[in-house]
């Protein structure tokens, strides 16, 4: 076959792990959003149930989620679950901080 010898490799910016689970949590924000709890049932999430799932990986995408909440959020004790609960957050609001979030991790790796 004329491609048996080529060595393809996906991009970084393709299989990130980290990428990929702020990518399917923001996913699961649209497609149901909740507050007060991880998962209100079916498919409704808080930011914190979006990113859960993989224990590698929920720390990490949590603390990446809290580098990009407003600057009025301070940062201690849950921020991401916080701001998610607070009475004025809306669902476009939790959108924008993923939004923010893939953008920054997009951007780290186009330097790497």
């Amino acid at each position: 076959m004329p491609f048996d010898q080529v060595n393809f490799t996906m991009p970084a910016v393709e299989t990130d792990e980290l990428l990929n689970t702020l990518l399917k949590g923001r996913a699961r924000i649209v497609g149901g959003w909740c507050k007060g709890a991880y998962n209100a049932g079916g498919d409704a999430y808080c930011m914190h149930g979006a990113v859960a799932g993989d224990e590698r990986l929920y720390e990490r995408a949590r603390d990446f989620l809290a580098e990009h909440l407003p600057s009025s959020v301070e940062r201690f004790c849950l921020p991401c679950m916080r701001f998610n609960d607070a009475p004025d957050t809306t669902k476009e609001d939790v959108v924008a901080v993923f939004d923010r979030a893939i953008a920054a991790r997009r951007k780290e790796l186009e330097h790497v």
